[in-house]
């Protein structure tokens, strides 16, 4: 049995609003392995489908007279397989639309031109943040720094916020943003990838592709437990290398860099020359094996010239 989930939605590990939240199922096709209408009151049905991101999850598949989904008992299951088992048409296909999204994300209203976000960049130093010159500006949108090791999404957000700000005066990012951002809770494990989502810096990916240019990821070593928040500003294909901006204490940094490459300011905010040979970089299949609970999406951003690949 199949559904048709006709929105992207939230999926769940109990059927219920108050259970933990998984993350967020695009919309489309759908294996059903168990229903549970008027569950677990008669305004709501719950489905439990297969997904290849998160394995079996819970959505809910109507709230009062509002239909989220739509079942189709006479189609058969089909098997649900990995791209790295696709065949080469599928996987050629899925690799163009990939890049269909993507010059589509860049070309978008709401695309910050990449020099904007490296000149942002430039104002993290071995001494700290200095694009906010008060108190009450800090506050408002997170501290870059909270102490060490830096947090990870505080530096994103700061990085991200500072950037569309300065290219669209009129970009607003809520203090409901600045939560999702920073403390992701049972609500939303993903929160910091949905907030990029929600505020229109981002178009949600799904985890099953490589990541597409300046991809913001956040995962968890576990379930919930060591979570962290970074960019994937390139994937090299050849070497399945990706190059990763964060704020950490540890693989070569002690603040904000590229890992295993070093700080920004001893690089001299470059990317250095073949970085995908650095000896320890990480490949995208160990990000995955490292984060297997993850979310991302691809940041609206044009005229990429830092990396080179």
């Amino acid at each position: 049995m199949i559904v048709w989930l006709k929105r992207s939605i939230k999926g769940f590990l109990e059927p219920h609003p108050n259970s933990v939240a998984i993350g967020y199922l695009d919309k489309g096709h759908y294996a059903i392995k168990e229903i549970k209408n008027n569950f677990p009151s008669p305004e709501t049905d719950y489905l439990k489908v297969q997904t290849l991101d998160f394995g079996e999850v819970w959505v809910c598949s109507r709230w009062q007279d509002e239909h989220y989904a739509i079942v189709n008992p006479d189609r058969e299951e089909q098997p649900l397989v990995s791209s790295e088992n696709l065949g080469i048409t599928e996987r050629i296909t899925r690799t163009l639309t990939s890049i269909t999204q993507h010059r589509s994300a860049t070309e978008w209203e709401g695309a910050v031109e990449e020099s904007v976000l490296l000149e942002e960049l430039e104002k993290f130093t071995d001494e700290g943040y200095s694009a906010y010159s008060s108190k009450k500006e800090k506050k408002e949108i997170g501290r870059a720094y909270a102490g060490q090791p830096p947090h990870s999404a505080g530096f994103i957000e700061a990085l991200l916020v500072q950037a569309w700000r300065k290219s669209f005066p009129d970009f607003c990012w809520s203090e409901r943003n600045h939560r999702q951002m920073t403390q992701p809770s049972a609500e939303d494990y993903f929160s910091p990838v949905t907030a990029c989502v929600e505020s229109g810096m981002a178009v949600r990916q799904s985890n099953e592709d490589r990541p597409l240019p300046w991809s913001v990821v956040h995962g968890w070593k576990s379930q919930w437990k060591h979570g962290h928040t970074f960019i994937s500003v390139a994937h090299h294909k050849a070497t399945d290398a990706v190059l990763m901006l964060e704020a950490g204490n540890g693989n070569g940094l002690s603040g904000v860099g590229l890992r295993k490459l070093g700080a920004l300011a001893e690089l001299n905010y470059r990317v250095p020359e073949q970085w995908w040979l650095t000896p320890g970089i990480w490949s995208w299949n160990r990000v995955k094996k490292v984060y297997p609970y993850r979310s991302m999406a691809s940041l609206k951003v044009k005229n990429l010239q830092w990396v080179k690949l």
